[in-house]
Parts: structure tokens; C-alpha cells; sequence
């Protein structure tokens, strides 16, 4: 009988601790994630501002709607991020009752309410946004850089009005 006690009550250990070092693990993996997307969002921005005019001469550059596109996009990244820090703060606050219920009143069914909160849906909601602008940054900017790059090998020119290459160049 002691010896299954002992053995209970070691299995709960390992699980609070396994539980723990998941917990520090999403929150890490959280922490890093909206990290490097304010750093990378922030960064990419300030270096095509100051840099813009160094790669096309604006007078002759094209598709100034997709860059404008980006820019801001890059700026709701960060701003969902920035946004994100409060909702997380406000999702913890909202767990400690629950934490309280479940752990010093016993309720069983407190145990994962916290996960019903709109606080706590909104954080995966700014994530998923922050993806999204991201990807829509990095798409718009290949988009971007491919036809800057195409439109130097025609000597500069534009892409044709309507859209096809060579409709507006006669065959030679």
C-alpha cells in the first residue's frame, strides 16, 4: 500500500514538473516568436524606408502601391504585436481565479477555463495575424523586387500597360 502511494505520489511530481518545463516552453516559444517579429517587422521596414531611394529612383519607380502595401502591413505586424503584449497580460490576469479554483477550492472543472476567454482566443488571434501581415509583407516585396528586377532588364521600362510581356514592344 505505501509502496503505490510512494508511486503516486512520484508520478504527480514528474507530471507537475513535466507540466512546468512545458509551460516555460510555450511561453519561451511565445516570447521568441513575438520577439523576432517586432524585430524583423521593424527592421525590414526601417531599411526599405531609408534604402528606397537608394535602390529605384522614385521618379521612375513603379508599383509605389505595393510598397505603400508593405509599409503598412509591416506596420500592423508590429502594432498587433505591440497590441498582443497587453492582450497577454490581460489572459493571465484573467487564469489566476481559475488557478484558484482548481488548486486551493479543488473544482475540477476550473482546470482548463481559462482557455474559454476571449482574452486567451484573442492571443492565437494576434498571432495568427501577425503571420498573415508578415507573409503578406514577404510576398508583396518578392512581387516587388521581381519586378524591379525584370523591369531593369528591359532597359527599365515598365511592365505593359496591358499586363502581357511584349505586347507594347513591336517583334523585331
Amino acid at each position: 500500500m505505501v509502496a503505490a502511494e510512494l508511486e503516486k505520489a512520484r508520478a504527480e511530481e514528474l507530471h507537475d514538473e513535466h507540466r512546468r518545463k512545458v509551460w516555460e516552453d510555450i511561453k519561451s516559444g511565445t516570447e521568441n516568436f513575438d520577439r523576432y517579429m517586432l524585430t524583423l517587422s521593424a527592421g525590414a521596414l526601417g531599411l526599405s524606408l531609408a534604402f528606397i531611394k537608394d535602390t529605384v529612383p522614385l521618379a521612375k519607380a513603379v508599383w509605389i502601391p505595393s510598397l505603400i502595401a508593405s509599409w503598412i502591413a509591416f506596420v500592423l505586424c508590429i502594432s498587433i504585436t505591440l497590441i498582443s503584449f497587453q492582450i497577454s497580460i490581460r489572459a493571465l490576469e484573467e487564469m489566476i481565479p481559475h488557478l484558484d479554483k482548481f488548486y486551493l477550492k479543488g473544482n475540477v472543472d476550473a482546470f482548463n477555463k481559462h482557455l474559454k476567454s476571449f482574452w486567451t482566443k484573442a492571443i492565437d488571434w494576434c498571432t495568427y495575424l501577425q503571420r498573415s501581415f508578415y507573409e503578406i509583407v514577404l510576398g508583396v516585396k518578392h512581387f516587388f523586387r521581381t519586378h524591379i528586377a525584370f523591369s531593369f532588364s528591359l532597359g527599365g521600362a515598365a511592365l505593359p500597360s496591358s499586363g502581357v510581356l511584349g505586347a507594347d514592344h513591336p517583334q523585331q
